[in-house]
């Protein structure tokens, strides 16, 4: 088999006429150099250079493999020219995968819009709750609300989200008098359920906690479908914030008890390794990063604008860390 090392050595050194210009060129000792080119000459038995103690020249069967050296040479350099260029261009193949909810509400749209800005750029896109290996599947990125359990991976923070509570108009009416959470009817409160979901939900205003409870006539597991029926006013729901601002700056939907402070969650994006990142998952992360930022900002500049008595607790809200023992 050929020793690609002995190759290289052999052409460095016809290529300087000298077996000491070639181990400067290497960062070899010249010994290593010459032993090198013998054991080639040995494996090939056939002499590829004739040396004197003033002049080195080449055997006819040295020219020969020089120049189909050179040749497999230039084909490895740009193979490694193309694989740089891949790693630093967006194109190629990304595969994502998101929770459902995320994914229909707010990855597709950044999706369409990063390919817009890169069109050679492929985009396999999955939506599934399901339990997904990044490193059997070939994924590049998994997008996942709040951390697992693989520490191999990278977690990456995206956003950071609390619940608001929402209704609509002629709903919010009923209960916005109330002087807490908490007194609004179990049958009217709605919270996304599933099979690891608490039926409570716990708020914080100051040192006071209050527990969120529901009877709701309607469970459900999908964030999307709760907004929709909150929307058609069937009653007051607790869901992130990012997911109702529109809503909430149309009109459509009305913030309630918002000096309340729910647990914050957060949307990651999980990877296999920062080491040799490849430009499109690196790129596609800032954008979707800046862009779901951008809208978390726009949900608290809007609310502190729209309610300005409750500016102080919105600022404090999103702009501090206060570690909170809630479900």
């Amino acid at each position: 088999m050929a020793d690609l090392n002995e190759l290289w050595v052999f052409s460095k050194v016809v290529e300087k006429s000298s077996f000491t210009a070639a181990a400067d060129a290497l960062g070899l000792t010249k010994s290593t150099v010459s032993r090198r080119v013998a054991e080639l000459e040995q494996r090939l038995n056939c002499r590829l250079l004739t040396r004197t103690t003033r002049q080195l020249n080449v055997t006819a069967a040295g020219a020969q493999l020089y120049a189909q050296c050179q040749a497999a040479l230039l084909v490895l350099q740009e193979a490694e020219q193309q694989l740089v260029s891949s790693l630093d261009e967006v194109q190629g193949l990304l595969k994502v995968v998101s929770p459902i909810e995320f994914g229909q509400l707010f990855l597709a749209d950044l999706v369409a819009q990063f390919m817009h800005q890169h069109p050679q750029l492929m985009v396999e896109l999955e939506f599934s709750n399901r339990k997904t290996n990044l490193i059997d599947e070939e994924v590049d990125v998994m997008f996942r609300i709040e951390l697992g359990d693989d520490s191999s991976m990278i977690a990456k923070p995206i956003v950071s989200s609390y619940g608001t509570m929402v209704a609509a108009p002629i709903v919010a009416e009923r209960y916005q008098h109330l002087a807490g959470p908490d007194l609004i009817p179990a049958e009217q409160v709605m919270l996304v359920q599933g099979p690891h979901t608490s039926k409570q939900w716990q708020m914080r205003m100051g040192e006071r906690i209050v527990e969120l409870s529901t009877n709701h006539r309607i469970q459900c597991n999908s964030i999307s479908a709760v907004r929709s029926m909150t929307l058609a006013g069937h009653g007051v729901s607790l869901l992130p914030d990012f997911l109702v601002q529109q809503d909430i700056e149309q009109g459509k939907l009305v913030p309630l008890f918002l000096e309340w402070q729910t647990r914050s969650h957060c949307i990651y994006a999980i990877y296999p390794s920062r080491r040799f990142m490849p430009a499109k998952l690196r790129l596609f992360l800032d954008f979707v990063t800046e862009a779901m930022q951008k809208r978390s900002r726009e949900f608290y500049q809007h609310n502190t604008e729209s309610h300005q008595h409750w500016s102080p607790i919105l600022k404090h809200r999103y702009k501090t860390n206060i570690p909170l023992v809630l479900r």
